[in-house]
């Protein structure tokens, strides 16, 4: 099974777009490897605003993590790039 090549605007314009999202990129740090997220994080708040930052970058979705993160009683979606 070939893995889908998911362009980051495409999954922003899909959630809603007051959904708080965590982007997530892995090359921040020159190991690749990290023990917080926020060393990572490239973009933290709503999708709508991520949108905006990233239009037009050509990231590709990696992975969607299904761990929990709440924030004000909502949901963070975590969403790893490359």
């Amino acid at each position: 099974m070939k893995k889908a090549d998911i362009k980051l605007e495409e999954l922003l314009t899909v959630v809603g777009p007051s959904m708080i999202v965590r982007i997530m990129d892995e090359t921040m740090t020159p190991t690749g490897f990290f023990v917080n997220p926020d060393d990572i994080t490239a973009f933290r708040g709503t999708a709508a605003k991520a949108f905006r930052a990233f239009s037009g970058s050509g990231k590709c979705v990696k992975h969607i993590s299904p761990e929990v993160e709440k924030d004000d009683n909502r949901y963070v979606l975590h969403i790893y790039i490359y």
